[in-house]
């Protein structure tokens, strides 16, 4: 997809930028996936349960996120 959006001058660099952001955003993400895991206070039961549709949840979003942001050229196939 990084290859996709930008033009040759700055693949590099788009390539970077991208690995850079995915690095910055891991730590977050896994801290509140531990979060949910462990629970707070007396609702164990509960935040571990929740885990898996949470994850659920924000996999959807991405999704729509990137059916919508994408250019519309990329996302059809054309037949030759």
């Amino acid at each position: 997809m990084v290859a996709d959006l930008v033009s040759d001058a700055v693949r590099g660099t788009a390539y970077s930028t991208y690995n850079a952001i995915l690095g910055f955003l891991t730590f977050p993400a896994s801290l509140i996936a531990r979060i949910l895991l462990a629970g707070c206070g007396g609702l164990e039961w509960f935040w571990g349960i929740c885990t898996i549709p949470v994850g659920a949840v924000m996999a959807f979003c991405a999704s729509l996120l990137m059916i919508f942001w994408m250019p519309h050229s990329t996302l059809s196939v054309s037949a030759h």
